[in-house]
């Protein structure tokens, strides 16, 4: 795998790198909590042809940001490889870096995210009662439940509700993904400029905080129920003409219609 608009080089080796299932060592936390962020700008087409799988556009791509074998890094002024073990991308739609600016919804969104990963069964392990004085014998016993699951996925959102700063990048974007569709109408640039115009950015990039001169990456997404293969090879032939190699095209199936049988 590679990429040369930032100017690194990532080979991935073939040896996986060995984990243990329910728990979360520190390595991990932080691989996790300071993954490079990537923004992900889709169309409202885009999105209506990923959300008749019942997802969205983040969902589709996700499973493609964890490099579960090792990762060297090689930049082209060092001879010296790094090696980076589970490597991860972090995604972020740009209404999640909206809602940070929002104590509210940060509230609520910290509140949603207990609620989900907790519940009496899975966080005391299967047992009724739980209290502060049980909780070293508990752990003694080693015996490999995680009596508190939602506190890695609370821990990671938590540190991410501080949002930008001017002092610190790790919640910066440093690239972006255009997903676009191959059924949009209009002219390709103006597609694009849609998503994204650099003169005239989202509020959260106008205060001069975060760079909009980011690495670009452009995918074109392609339902053959929405748009005949004719269409998207042109359009994707004249992304690759505009943008150059940074551009990819992903076929993709949909759920068929839901058909109501009624009985005669």
């Amino acid at each position: 795998v590679s990429t040369q608009s930032t100017g690194f080089i990532l080979f991935e080796e073939k040896e996986p790198k060995k984990f243990v299932a329910g728990t979360m060592d520190i390595r991990s936390l932080v691989a996790e909590a300071f993954a490079p962020t990537v923004l992900i700008l889709c169309s409202e087409k885009a999105s209506q042809v990923v959300g008749k799988n019942r997802i969205k556009v983040i969902d589709l791509l996700r499973p493609f940001c964890h490099f579960k074998k090792k990762v060297i890094l090689k930049t082209p002024l060092s001879n010296q490889p790094l090696e980076l073990p589970e490597f991860r991308i972090r995604l972020v739609e740009l209404a999640d870096m909206e809602a940070l600016r929002q104590p509210d919804l940060t509230d609520k969104l910290l509140a949603d995210i207990v609620a989900k990963e907790a519940s009496p069964e899975a966080s005391y392990g299967g047992i009724s009662h739980f209290t502060k004085e049980d909780a070293p014998s508990l752990f003694k016993q080693g015996s490999g439940k995680n009596y508190t699951p939602w506190f890695s996925s609370f821990f990671l959102e938590f540190l991410r509700t501080f949002g930008v700063s001017d002092h610190e990048y790790f919640q910066h974007p440093i690239a972006s993904i255009f997903v676009v569709s191959s059924n949009e109408e209009g002219k390709l640039l103006d597609v694009f400029l849609k998503l994204f115009d650099p003169q005239n950015p989202p509020p959260i990039f106008q205060d001069g905080m975060i760079d909009t001169n980011f690495s670009r990456f452009h995918l074109l997404l392609h339902d053959p129920k929405e748009a005949p293969a004719p269409q998207a090879d042109k359009f994707f032939v004249e992304m690759k003409s505009t943008f150059g190699g940074f551009c990819q095209r992903i076929d993709i199936n949909s759920f068929p219609e839901p058909v109501l049988c009624v009985d005669t």
